[in-house]
């Protein structure tokens, strides 16, 4: 298994790597003041540069692959993946109306991702919720939206793999990475 991790991380972040040989410009506050540039608005042009869109996956790369070495470091409590496994977890605040046996991961993460939807976290177009049905309504969130230009095909805008991540993470990862305990 600890192969077929190994390959996975390598399928999964060998584009990235290559990132790595080019130095990303780094721009002083001193230049930034020459050019008339802003430091309190981000413009979309900077973030959908290719020197940002490195640094942004290389950044990535790092977080995924510390936190995996992070979690290997603890045993896995199965009764936390299993669907009803804490019968006393009632549906998460706000998700009332779903009649539906949840893991305790699924619990945290509702929670979780409902109180990040507040924050508008999820109106960008990079940020996609694992349980997507079960957030606040817009009524209910602490701030409005804020508005993003379409960048990508409406239909590439809608791909959402996180269910498939959290199946793979749960059933195939994690039991590479950890032992029951």
């Amino acid at each position: 298994m600890a192969t077929f991790f190994y390959i996975l991380c390598l399928v999964l972040f060998s584009s990235c790597r290559s990132f790595r040989s080019c130095d990303i410009p780094k721009v002083t506050s001193q230049v930034r003041f020459k050019m008339g540039i802003d430091d309190n608005y981000v413009k979309t042009v900077d973030v959908l540069s290719l020197d940002s869109i490195r640094a942004t996956l290389i950044r990535q790369e790092e977080t995924i692959i510390f936190a995996l070495i992070e979690r290997s470091q603890y045993r896995r409590n199965s009764i936390v993946y299993e669907k009803n496994g804490m019968k006393d977890t009632a549906n998460p605040k706000g998700s009332e109306e779903f009649d539906e046996n949840l893991s305790f991961l699924e619990y945290f993460i509702i929670g979780t991702e409902a109180l990040h939807s507040g924050l508008r976290r999820y109106t960008s177009p990079e940020e996609h919720p694992f349980f997507e049905h079960r957030l606040p309504s817009k009524e209910r969130r602490s701030l409005p939206d804020l508005e993003y230009p379409e960048i990508l095909h409406v239909d590439a805008a809608k791909v959402n793999f996180n269910p498939i991540l959290l199946k793979k993470y749960i059933g195939v990862i994690l039991p590479s990475l950890t032992s029951d305990g």
